[in-house]
């Protein structure tokens, strides 16, 4: 007979042996105990798979998968596949969650919710601090609404999805991309029809220093992750033309949270990036995108950024620099 499980916490992982325990144990050590445990390696090359499996050999309610590299989006993918739980909880291996977090996403399922959103904070290796990022203010229930603070987290972790309503809806997460949270959580929101906001803190997700900085922090500017970031705008922009979202949330420019913000996140690496190969291979990438989107893209950004923009596109790099530090001392 198969166990029912509240809840199945899907941690997905990539050469990150030094983090891989402390996430497992995070969940081992759970208030609540109706819960399996599920982590996909995605491809490691170091002990990560092995210390999982160690960690994991005299827990029942897990399994450990090993697949080629397919990102995070198809690691998560893979957990999702694999889950009997009833609602599903996304762990990054390299983060980990307060021990009652599965018993306060519990409190949430009488309601039956689409979705369970909640608070995280960060932890900072290079000063060993913890940092709130609290976005949600007040405990909510119900339809995706305005005035509910849905839209300023669209992270996965520190949410529980309910696996029917995934999987009925076929909302999965991309493949062969970074930035894949962002169309998952708005295919969430296109199709959600109850979701719980709580003001807890469950998840703790950690800001990596020095040599074991993360691929996003390090490779910004790089081939893949700049086609990753053109992506996920063009699949966000369709998914939101494509539902109702622009009428829930008619005062929300959603091409200005784009273009003035998750773009900019990039081209201010221009700035920061040291080898000059890869500055202007960037720069020429970013140019033939603001091109192709430019009436959409200068209409719905600030003046600073309209500068950067406009010299990228003239392929100026001086002054794009010089834009983007204006911007820098604005923001």
């Amino acid at each position: 007979m198969m166990d029912d499980y509240n809840f199945s916490v899907i941690i997905t992982a990539y050469n990150i042996q030094e983090y891989i325990e402390k996430a497992i144990h995070s969940v081992l050590e759970q208030s609540y105990s109706a819960f399996e445990i599920i982590v996909v390696d995605d491809g490691s090359v170091d002990e990560t798979a092995n210390i999982a499996i160690k960690a994991l050999t005299r827990t029942k309610n897990s399994q450990v998968f090993r697949q080629k590299n397919k990102g995070p989006g198809g690691a998560r993918n893979r957990g999702i596949a694999a889950a009997t739980g009833d609602y599903l909880v996304f762990l990054d291996g390299d983060d980990w969650i307060l021990e009652n977090a599965l018993e306060i996403f519990n409190t949430e399922l009488s309601t039956g919710p689409d979705a369970i959103f909640s608070n995280r904070c960060w932890f900072y290796e290079k000063s060993n601090k913890f940092v709130a990022d609290n976005v949600f203010t007040k405990s909510t229930q119900g339809p995706v609404v305005p005035k509910r603070e849905l839209l300023r987290r669209y992270a996965v972790p520190g949410k529980a999805f309910k696996r029917e309503f995934l999987i009925l809806n076929q909302i999965f997460f991309p493949e062969g991309m970074v930035w894949e949270d962002y169309p998952f959580s708005y295919n969430v929101l296109a199709k959600a029809e109850n979701i719980s906001v709580i003001i807890d803190v469950t998840y703790v997700a950690r800001k990596r220093h020095g040599v074991n900085q993360s691929m996003t922090q390090k490779r910004r500017l790089g081939e893949f992750f700049l086609q990753s970031r053109f992506r996920q705008i063009d699949m966000d922009r369709s998914i939101i033309k494509n539902s109702s979202l622009p009428l829930i949330f008619k005062n929300f420019n959603f091409d200005k949270m784009e273009f003035d913000n998750r773009l900019m996140k990039d081209v201010i690496y221009l700035e920061k990036e040291k080898d000059d190969e890869i500055v202007l291979h960037a720069l020429k990438r970013l140019k033939n995108y603001i091109f192709d989107n430019q009436k959409i893209i200068m209409n719905n950004v600030s003046m600073t950024v309209e500068k950067i923009y406009t010299s990228i596109l003239a392929e100026n790099l001086v002054d794009t620099i010089k834009y983007i530090q204006q911007h820098k001392k604005k923001n």
